[in-house]
């Protein structure tokens, strides 16, 4: 579904590191949830590496046509139940 105009809209992404043994750099789930469902899901490579972090941009430097109204980051993958629970907070 396409994002309404002029409606408030929570995203979250969860990524979460798969279990690597020997320490070794190893794929995780990565999830977007819109509005505290499940939207998309996709596995892939940690999140590492010097390439900084953008909010508000468009991949290629276009900026985004909305406002952001909060960011919240986390250094664990919070639950699904709790993405839903902290939802309007």
């Amino acid at each position: 579904d396409p994002i309404q105009v002029n409606v408030w809209t929570h995203f979250a992404l969860q990524f979460e590191k798969a279990p690597s043994p020997n320490g070794a750099t190893a794929p995780g789930d990565l999830r977007i949830f819109r509005n505290g469902v499940l939207v998309a899901a996709s596995r892939g490579p940690p999140l590492t590496g010097n390439t900084p972090l953008s909010l508000g941009k468009h991949e290629g430097g276009r900026p985004l046509l909305g406002k952001v109204a909060q960011v919240r980051l986390w250094n664990v993958a919070v639950p699904e139940s709790e993405i839903v629970a902290r939802l309007y907070t």
